[in-house]
């Protein structure tokens, strides 16, 4: 009976930690995008600002979507495997976007990297 107890108190405090944990990120990434919006030199491509805070707000909501519906699906292995895999490639997608940025290439350069890395 103690053991149970213990281990019921464990679960319950690794779970207040992970709320609040995502409750500080969220926070977190609602406060960067208002501070990156406020730049006058974030553009993505040849867009405008506002069109340029699209990509990383539907980058933040796809791979949260993707990585909690890959959590939910543990017992399904199939679909597990490939939503975390799937999760992998969404969160590439900024680091890949800053790399184009770097090397001075054209905005439709991002898909084809993508493509290059993820089957090589």
């Amino acid at each position: 009976m103690q053991r149970l107890v213990v281990f019921w108190v464990v679960i319950v405090s690794v779970c207040i930690v992970v709320k609040a944990v995502q409750r500080w990120a969220l926070r977190e990434a609602v406060v960067a995008m208002r501070a990156v919006y406020a730049l006058s030199v974030f553009l993505i491509g040849n867009n405008s600002r506002r069109a340029s805070m699209v990509f990383p707000a539907t980058d933040l909501i796809n791979v949260c979507i993707v990585s909690v519906v890959g959590l939910l699906s543990r017992a399904n292995a199939i679909a597990h495997k490939r939503l975390m895999l799937l999760a992998g490639m969404l969160i590439m997608d900024p680091a890949v976007a800053r790399l184009v940025g770097i090397i001075c290439a054209l905005f439709a350069f991002i898909p084809i990297i993508e493509f290059v890395f993820l089957h090589y």
